[in-house]
């Protein structure tokens, strides 16, 4: 297996990155990169097609005057059917190598992230802080604009950046 691991020195501080490969490997799995790669792509969602009766409704309302045309009812379909998906959105996180933007979900509680799908950096939840191991050490994360540790029930700001900690 090859080694896909970072060495180099920050400030005299010897610093270790571990790719998000190895680290998969290291929790079970097993296969090649390029496997690896392929199980990260989902298969594409369903895709809605218009019935007979839907498309007979829409064209009613273009002749009653409701909707100007039938590709401005579809557009309007569109925006309904994306404003009832979850808002994905960023906030930052410096770490002691650099900065990486993450995703969650608008509404998202640093305790509801950790638990999630989004959490690519086994964060965890402990003594009402956000906590993560790095380089053989415990961080923290902390609020860039407020310094203060983020608790598990406070909200994630977006494009906001958060920092590490050492504790």
């Amino acid at each position: 297996m090859a080694n896909h691991n970072v060495h180099g020195s920050i400030n005299s501080i010897d610093v270790i990155v571990i790719s998000a490969y190895d680290t998969a490997v290291k929790k079970g799995f097993n296969g090649t990169e390029e496997e690896w790669i392929a199980s990260l792509k989902g298969e594409k969602g369903d895709t809605y097609n218009l019935t007979e009766e839907d498309k007979a409704d829409i064209a009613a309302m273009v002749e009653e005057g409701a909707i100007g045309d039938i590709d401005s009812a579809l557009d309007a379909i569109l925006a309904i059917q994306e404003s009832l998906l979850p808002k994905v959105l960023t906030f930052s996180l410096t770490d002691p190598i650099g900065t990486s933007t993450y995703s969650f979900e608008e509404g998202m509680t640093w305790e509801q992230w950790v638990n999630s799908e989004y959490n690519t950096i086994g964060a965890y939840a402990n003594f009402d802080g956000i906590w993560v191991g790095y380089n053989a050490s415990l961080y923290f994360i902390c609020d860039y604009d407020t310094g203060l540790i983020v608790s598990a029930g406070d909200d994630i700001v977006p494009e906001r950046t958060y920092y590490y900690q050492i504790w």
